[in-house]
């Protein structure tokens, strides 16, 4: 609740400078980003918590299915909304905030990437004892490192 009631004040903020600063073409593909970029923090929380909680399925063989169904009706929806949205958000040539929604593009896509594998794996039942295969982990260790200079990026504002 406390971060809805903070992304709508950096919203209505944001939209005040925008109108203040003549709303220039670029002024307002910058505040869309901020816009969608405060949209996504939110939905991104709710993506992580959804796959938090199905993280205990996975490790019990009698839930494959359960967590196969999961994934493509939760999961991977979830983190390719995300994506979708954020990649639909353009910024202004030259922009200062291109390398950090390159970086969260990368980290969504790998996660979503990563889920739909971990899917098809499930729905397959191929090399049911070898848990996750490597294209998946090399994944999740992408998106790990893309999270990381996500965060870096976005510390710099």
């Amino acid at each position: 609740m406390l971060s809805t009631s903070v992304a709508a004040f950096v919203i209505v903020a944001l939209f005040f400078h925008a109108v203040r600063s003549n709303s220039t073409p670029d002024a307002r593909e910058e505040l869309a980003f901020a816009v969608v970029e405060q949209q996504e923090a939110v939905a991104e929380q709710k993506a992580i918590k959804d796959t938090s909680a199905m993280l205990p399925m996975i490790r019990d063989p009698g839930q494959r299915d359960a967590v196969v169904a999961k994934i493509r009706t939760t999961v991977w929806p979830e983190w390719n909304s995300l994506y979708e949205r954020l990649n639909n958000t353009v910024l202004p040539p030259g922009s200062r905030r291109a390398p950090l929604r390159a970086a969260q593009l990368r980290y969504y896509d790998d996660l979503r990437q990563a889920w739909l594998d971990l899917a098809d794996e499930g729905t397959v039942r191929e090399n049911s004892n070898s848990g996750m295969n490597s294209k998946v982990k090399a994944l999740l260790a992408d998106a790990k490192v893309q999270r990381a200079l996500v965060a870096r990026l976005a510390a710099r504002g």
